[in-house]
């Protein structure tokens, strides 16, 4: 009894070296042999898959490097002070295209049982926007709600420039003519990608009631109305990705990113409006303002 207890406690001293050993050799493969594979001497399918797996590989090397989680958080904190301003620019623009009463509701829709954050928000955005209008005093308000908004962009670009190892940032006059255009751009892409699929589909929905064919494909028809918000999200990372660093980004990459990068976008969304599950543990700390900092999450 006693020399079984032992070979069972040596097998498991052997096991735990063992799984130690296998820990260690892929912690050399992983540093040192991926990069000494060739894809000549490789199969087509192998190459494939170290060719990706070095995509991979050099993506979490470069996320942790690059301090991409410390970026984003720096982000979040500059949006937090931007947030007036740039929804108060997105109202402007919305109401240039007759959307102002639609991103009005979607804004209330993300902020569904915070009435007093929507309140807030709604409020200091629209004071601004009658501040920014004729007088001296509507130019410097302007001014300011412009300059919030470009602050943001800015450092926006600092963090694409930071990772894609750029030194150098554009100049003034780039600043204004790049950023104006995303400023214009990027609010209608959104309140499009909010709005499409809830349009679509009321018309297909409509039309295929008259028409019996287009009834019989409505299934098909419902599927790519719901990827219209998806596509619109991915034109827009795919142009942030392409036109935010200072330095000419490959269009291909760009888009592979801005598809990656618009789909979590939407998930997040769709889980955020869905799943509000902890909201209820952030009142006790943040009051009725909980529902920002889940918003920025």
């Amino acid at each position: 009894m006693k020399e079984h207890k032992q070979t069972k406690k040596k097998r498991s001293v052997i096991n735990f070296s063992e799984i130690k050993k296998r820990i260690s050799e892929w912690i050399i493969f992983f540093e040192r042999d991926l990069w000494r594979l060739s894809s000549k001497e490789l199969t087509p399918r192998k190459s494939f898959l170290i060719k990706h797996l070095r995509v991979i590989v050099l993506a979490l090397k470069g996320f942790n490097e690059d301090k991409v989680s410390m970026r984003a958080s720096a982000l979040t904190y500059y949006t937090l002070f931007a947030m007036v301003p740039v929804v108060a620019l997105a109202f402007g623009i919305a109401k240039g295209f007759g959307l102002e009463s639609y991103l009005e509701s979607e804004l209330q829709k993300a902020l569904s049982n915070r009435e007093e954050v929507f309140t807030w928000i709604m409020s200091f955005s629209k004071s601004m926007l009658e501040t920014a209008r004729g007088g001296m005093v509507a130019g410097v308000g302007f001014v300011v709600l412009v300059y919030a908004v470009m602050n943001v962009l800015s450092n926006i670009e600092g963090s694409f420039n930071a990772i894609w190892k750029i030194h150098k940032g554009r100049t003034l006059s780039r600043k204004f003519s790049d950023y104006f255009s995303m400023m214009f751009i990027a609010p209608f892409f959104l309140i499009l990608s909010s709005g499409a699929t809830v349009f679509l589909g009321t018309q297909i929905t409509r039309i295929s009631e008259d028409i019996q064919l287009i009834g019989f494909f409505s299934p098909v028809l419902m599927f790519l109305v719901q990827l219209v918000p998806y596509v619109l999200v991915w034109i827009l990372f795919t142009l942030i990705y392409v036109v935010m660093p200072n330095t000419n980004v490959r269009f291909g990459g760009a888009l592979l990113a801005g598809i990656v990068a618009g789909t979590l976008f939407q998930l997040a969304q769709w889980g955020y409006i869905y799943f509000q599950v902890g909201v209820s543990r952030y009142n006790a700390i943040y009051g009725s303002f909980a529902a920002v900092p889940l918003l920025l999450l």
